[in-house]
């Protein structure tokens, strides 16, 4: 067909002539099948020409798709031709400037929400030549302009339960073709997400996940697990459906066989039973349970999600796939980490693993075989990194699990038993050569006594026999003997972690390191070198916390002895550079463990909470010495002082505005009651003047001018009655609070200027108080200075509130200033009501006079009174017109006066030559008349 369009010469058409002929062809034939062919054509070339067929055919193949959808042939050929023009092949990617094309005439094409439509309308079609080439093109728009294309599925009506549908569909490849698209409709936009849940999403979803074999189906079910991720993470209230509806039960018979014990040896990704598509399929179904009980979670979302996993036996499941044989190490890495999750904080499912035993002779505890692999060199360091994942969360907030945990070190628990134990699997870690391993152990053990001051000083009882004929040592000297042998960076990292927490808030535990004074002469040398590396900065600072950790048990002279020999201001700057790490910001976002031995969660927590009370210890006891410190702290008190009375001066404005916006609410309420009213007064005043036209036109006639008089009347009656009572209580309320409003405003403003000008006494008081540059010369600066330099966020949150309630009271004034002008009109058209009630009396009067005579002679006398009555209405026509003009008048005044009101802040505008005194001079009178 396309040779056939080219023209008679010898020479080819081009492809943009082919295109431009066919497109012709497409909308001038009448006969189905010309216009079948050329738009066959069109599909064909679309490929190859996508560039012409894109410019010149899209407008037709949508009219195709609105016009023709009766005709199967010509709506697949349309939505085919579409297809290739917004989407290409991977082999087409190559190609320069294709991929981006592609895009472009997506973006040209949803546009248009109507052309969207046009192709979910396409989906509802069961002819698969429609439906599948629909599918096909809606999840090409999704992947290529996903936000607009699922902004235009959600003003289309059904548009999401049309896509559920599909999922009911006999013919597989057409169902597999509506989960990749709901793959793509469901990645980020919450709306959608919780539209298709309420849609039965998940009991579809769950189905087709177990008719295709469950863990062992195909890329079906991955795609189904994918869809199922998009819809829960991020997504509470779908969460809270999922585990309300008990679908969480459902989730057990996926791992049925996946504990068997046959599959082979344990290990390999390729262990035999463990296709590649299995693997994607387990780990992607323990990536939706991890994200029901995700620590991210609300609390309470999390800790239901983990009592309905223990409740319904996945949980046992789940600890089965640990203790089985041949399962891939990634597959187990993961279940460990989705094992940690669901156990995490919670103490049935923490005292539900320690009972669990693995299947050996004689059997052993789950946890015992879980360190033995964590201190394993051999096993992949992502497997050990969940194990340490796994054991942090059975002893996160579980005092009995950390006891039990601390007895199998003490003496008497190592004499009783003759199996290995949690903590001897834990010391044999922290004295290894292995870096990792050491890190590791020490991490374990610092959750073992973390905020449980009682096992910290359990944990003191531990000696250990370093050599034969040699006295024990105990395991706090043995720790800190090993940062001087050990010259491993990151071995250091993990012990000094252990000694910071193990030495917080236990201050018997601070006296037995310091009775060592080689501790003390070894953290000190640590703080006096020199730092070449990043880790080798964060040693420095965790050896500052040990000391600032004894700092916080009281040990006075041991800050004195950290100020003559580093001095306060190099401690606390060394103490800072690891709250100043990236590794210290990347630690607090989630409990798991870093990929790489860094630092610990929980450990960074506690650093956080504890670096200002250090910073402050240090700095209370400090003298007159060479460093400042006392001084330093004396400006500290100060400068707190002054931060609290800004804070509390900002609460309270900040309460005043909330009072005074709720006022202006209720005013703005009673404003939008005078609008309406206003509307209502202004169509009978329309009324009238068409009643008015009406009695002009029976004046000639006695018997035709009465009953319009009286309709008019009638008229007038009912406005005048309806209209003056709601004007009356809007008007009275707006005077009155507007002017409420205004006095209260500025006697706020002037309170605030008078505790302003305290608050900058104090502060000039503190700084005439400060050493003189000269003095303080030595020190590095003066010492209000270096209180600043601790504080500047404070100085800066209470500028930029400052800042705000500024912008706050120049809105109000807008505010108060608007409510003055619907005063104003309110008084307007109360004097057109007065005015409407004169006529009103004039009518009844003429209606009177009518009733007594019924001489003809009277005629004329009653058209004078209605030429009157004309004139009485043209005057008040006039008076309108001059009130809009004072209207503008008092309009200007207003702005005037809003400028002066913007004062209020203290400020003094560029072209003023003094600042405004509000509580004195005519201004401020002016201000309270108006």
């Amino acid at each position: 067909q396309a040779s056939g369009a080219g023209g008679a010469g010898g020479e080819a058409p081009s492809g943009a002539d082919t295109v431009e002929k066919l497109c012709h062809r497409l909308e001038s034939s009448t006969l189905i099948d010309d216009r079948r062919d050329a738009l066959r054509a069109i599909k064909s070339l679309s490929k190859k020409f996508r560039l012409e067929v894109g410019t010149q055919a899209m407008r037709l193949l949508c009219d195709v798709l609105e016009k023709d959808r009766s005709d199967p042939d010509l709506c697949s050929y349309s939505l085919e031709s579409l297809l290739n023009i917004v989407s290409c092949d991977p082999q087409e990617e190559a190609e320069p400037g294709q991929a981006e094309l592609c895009s472009q005439f997506a973006e040209i094409f949803v546009k248009q929400s109507a052309n969207v439509h046009l192709v979910l309308e396409c989906i509802d079609e069961t002819d698969s030549r429609v439906r599948v080439p629909a599918l096909r093109a809606l999840a090409a728009l999704l992947e290529s302009q996903t936000k607009a294309t699922q902004e235009h599925i959600l003003t289309f009506p059904q548009g999401c339960g049309r896509l559920i549908d599909v999922l009911t569909d006999q013919r597989e490849y057409v169902r597999n073709l509506g989960i990749l698209l709901l793959v793509h409709l469901t990645r980020t936009n919450t709306n959608i997400q919780k539209i298709i849940v309420f849609e039965d999403a998940f009991p579809r979803l769950l189905e087709i996940i177990s008719a295709e074999g469950c863990s062992h189906g195909g890329v079906v079910v991955e795609d189904c697990l994918r869809i199922l991720l998009n819809l829960l993470r991020s997504n509470p209230p779908n969460q809270t459906l999922f585990r309300e509806n008990s679908y969480i039960a459902q989730l057990p018979v996926f791992f049925e066989d996946a504990d068997s014990g046959d599959e082979g040896g344990a290990g390999g990704s390729d262990a035999e039973g463990w296709s590649t598509q299995r693997v994607t399929n387990v780990l992607q179904m323990l990536s939706v349970i991890r994200v029901l009980v995700s620590p991210q979670n609300a609390s309470q979302n999390t800790r239901a999600s983990q009592r309905a996993i223990l409740q319904c036996g996945l949980l046992a499941r789940l600890t089965a796939i640990l203790m089985a044989s041949g399962v891939p190490a990634e597959v187990l890495a993961e279940t460990i980490n989705t094992v940690a999750e669901c156990i995490r904080g919670y103490e049935e499912a923490q005292k539900f693993l320690a009972a669990v035993e693995a299947p050996a002779n004689p059997p052993r505890p789950a946890i015992v075989v879980l360190l033995i692999s964590m201190v394993n060199e051999k096993q992949p360091f992502p497997l050990r990194l969940a194990v340490l994942y796994a054991f942090q969360s059975y002893l996160f907030r579980n005092p009995d699990g950390q006891a039990a945990v601390v007895s199998t070190l003490l003496p008497a628990s190592a004499e009783a038993t003759s199996s290995i134990t949690a903590g001897q699997l834990l010391c044999a870690g922290l004295f290894s050569s292995d870096s990792h391993t050491a890190w590791l152990a020490a991490v374990s053990l610092l959750h073992a006594v973390h905020g449980n001051s009682v096992q910290k000083e359990q944990l003191l009882r531990v000696q250990l026999a370093t050599g034969l004929g040699s006295p024990p040592v105990s395991l706090l000297q043995h720790c800190a003997n090993l940062l001087t042998t050990n010259p491993s960076a990151r071995c250091k990292l993990g012990l000094l972690q252990l000694l910071g927490g193990w030495l917080t808030q236990c201050p018997l535990v601070t006296k037995a390191f310091l009775n060592c004074a080689s501790n003390v002469n070894q953290a000190l040398a640590e703080l006096q070198g020199s730092d070449h590396t990043e880790e080798e900065g964060l040693v420095k600072a965790l050896y500052a916390y040990l000391l600032g950790a004894c700092f916080l048990a009281g040990h006075t002279d041991l800050m004195a002895l950290v100020e003559r020999r580093v001095g306060a201001e190099p401690f606390l700057e060394c103490l800072g550079k690891l709250s100043k790490s990236e590794v210290f910001v990347k630690s607090l976002k989630s409990p798991q463990p870093p990929s790489q031995p860094s630092l610990d969660y929980e450990f960074s927590r506690m650093f956080k909470s504890a670096e200002p009370e250090i910073a402050r210890a240090l700095g209370a006891t400090g003298g007159s010495g060479g460093s400042g410190t006392g001084g330093l702290a004396q400006q500290f008190t100060e400068h707190e002082a002054v931060v609290t009375q800004y804070k509390d001066l900002i609460k309270e404005q900040d309460s005043r505005y909330r009072e005074l916006k709720t006022r202006f609410d209720a005013l703005q309420a009673g404003s939008e009651q005078l609008t309406r009213e206003k509307a209502s007064l202004e169509e009978t005043v329309r009324s009238l003047r068409d009643q008015n036209t009406v009695l002009k036109a029976a004046a000639s006639g006695r018997s035709g001018l009465a009953p319009a008089v009286a309709s008019v009347a009638a008229s007038a009656s009912t406005a005048s009655s309806s209209m003056p009572s709601g004007l009356d209580q809007v008007g009275q309320q707006t005077s009155d609070s507007s002017s409420s409003l205004v006095q209260q405003l500025r006697d706020q403003l002037a309170a605030r200027e008078t505790e302003l000008s305290h608050l900058r006494a104090e502060l000039d008081t503190v700084r005439k108080s400060s050493p003189s540059p000269a003095a303080a010369g030595s020190s590095g600066g003066s010492v209000v200075e270096a209180a600043t330099a601790y504080f500047p966020d404070d100085y800066d949150q209470v500028k930029l509130e400052n800042a705000q309630y500024r912008e706050r009271i120049a809105e109000l004034e807008e505010q108060v200033a608007e409510v003055a002008k619907l005063s104003a009109l309110r008084d307007s058209l109360q004097r057109r009501i007065d005015e409407l009630l004169v006529i009103e009396a004039e009518r009844d009067q003429l209606r009177s006079e009518l009733a007594q005579q019924q001489q003809p002679e009277d005629t004329q006398e009653l058209k004078q009174q209605l030429d009157e009555l004309t004139s009485e209405r043209d005057n008040l026509k006039s008076e309108n017109e001059d009130l809009l003009v004072l209207l503008s008048d008092q309009d200007s005044k207003l702005e005037a006066l809003r400028e002066q009101v913007k004062s209020l802040g203290g400020k003094v505008d560029e072209e003023d030559d003094e600042p405004v005194d509000l509580e004195e001079g005519s201004d401020g009178a002016e201000y309270e008349d108006n």
